[in-house]
């Protein structure tokens, strides 16, 4: 946990938030999100990770994991320059990425948060068999989510031919991360569908345990959606509230932002909609 006793009442500090989507991913996914944080004080920072966006430098069938780590390294201290702390986000490959980059113990560092993050197995890429171990209702409300997985944002481009090299990398990627866990931390967050139909939910238990030098451990399991937890969803309250959560608990104070009537109106009509779902399931 970052250290307050150094804060004068009344007094806040810079909090900056590295947010990092996953594989075939966009930051724009994580739009939302960041005005959500801005508006509530604190600074953020979407990474585009090698190989995405509508320009990459390089194709994907090119993309390792030492590109990966020390792009994001990159991306933290150029957020870091102008804050006091750092939390950062990631998603899937990108909560991979945020477990290495807090790996390296980088200064300023207080806490990582990530959202369905594989350490062993992806059931399209190393784990098909994975789906035939799943129950009926796990399948139902599975596919029932899948679409979610597709999001409007622009797509990398990827060659089906490249699936070879992807698997061989993601294996490779898996290795260096289950080397790297043992040297985290700082406190961490993790949280994952019970509907996943990308990643096994096993694999935040996995990681849960494998921390084993991390002395503040948060799990949260959600219900309502599947993979893509921030882009779409009636989850993605739940999902902002976990943030801010942690944020609150392991960082020092901010300075808050009062939020539009408008955004109180989305807010309580998402809010709303949960509630009428969870009744209705």
């Amino acid at each position: 946990m970052a250290d307050n006793t150094q804060t004068k009442e009344g007094e806040t500090k810079q909090v900056g938030v590295l947010i990092i989507h996953g594989i075939f991913g966009s930051s724009r996914e994580f739009d939302g999100l960041a005005k959500r944080l801005n508006r509530t004080g604190y600074q953020t920072r979407q990474v585009t990770l090698p190989g995405h966006g509508p320009t990459p430098e390089l194709p994907m069938n090119q993309l390792n994991v030492d590109i990966m780590k020390s792009h994001c390294l990159a991306e933290y201290h150029l957020l870091a320059e102008t804050c006091d702390e750092v939390v950062i986000i990631g998603h899937s490959l990108g909560g991979i990425c945020t477990l290495l980059t807090a790996a390296a113990r980088p200064e300023k560092l207080a806490g990582v948060l990530t959202f369905s993050t594989p350490c062993d197995q992806a059931y399209f890429i190393n784990h098909p068999k994975g789906f035939t171990e799943l129950s009926a209702d796990r399948w139902a409300r599975g596919l029932m989510f899948l679409p979610q997985s597709f999001t409007v944002f622009e797509k990398p481009d990827f060659k089906p031919w490249w699936f070879p090299v992807l698997k061989r990398e993601t294996e490779h990627i898996f290795k260096t991360l289950n080397q790297a866990l043992p040297d985290i931390q700082v406190p961490v967050c993790l949280t994952h569908s019970l509907y996943d139909m990308a990643i096994p939910y096993a694999e935040m238990g996995k990681l849960e345990q494998r921390l084993v030098a991390v002395k503040s451990i948060e799990v949260n399991t959600i219900h309502h959606c599947g993979h893509q937890i921030f882009a779409y969803g009636l989850e993605r309250e739940n999902a902002m509230s976990i943030v801010l959560a942690f944020l609150k608990k392991e960082c020092s104070p901010v300075a808050p932002k009062t939020e539009t009537l408008a955004e109180i109106l989305r807010i309580t009509k998402f809010k709303t909609l949960r509630s009428v779902f969870n009744y209705a399931s």
